[in-house]
Formats: structure tokens, sequence, C-alpha cells
């Protein structure tokens, strides 16, 4: 297994709402995004 720096792979993503795959752990893909504005996770 090779080790991820997510400070140095969140540093290189530039465009907002647009995720990026930056790993893999146990067949599943570890994905960042910079988000703008609010986020609401869950509505109601």
């Amino acid at each position: 297994m090779d080790k991820v720096n997510l400070q140095e792979k969140f540093g290189l993503i530039d465009e907002f709402w647009s995720p990026r795959i930056t790993g893999e752990l146990n067949g599943q893909h570890v994905k960042l995004a910079k988000f703008s504005g609010e986020f609401v996770w869950h509505a109601y």
C-alpha cells in the first residue's frame, strides 16, 4: 500500500465542486473536493 499525502493532494485541486480521486483503500476510491459557500449535507 502506498502512502498519500492528503494535504499535498488537496493543494493540487484548484476547482470547486469537482471531486478528485486521490487514493484507493480496500478497493474503494478516496476522493477530495473543495467547496465554496454553504454545504448542506442532509436536507429534511
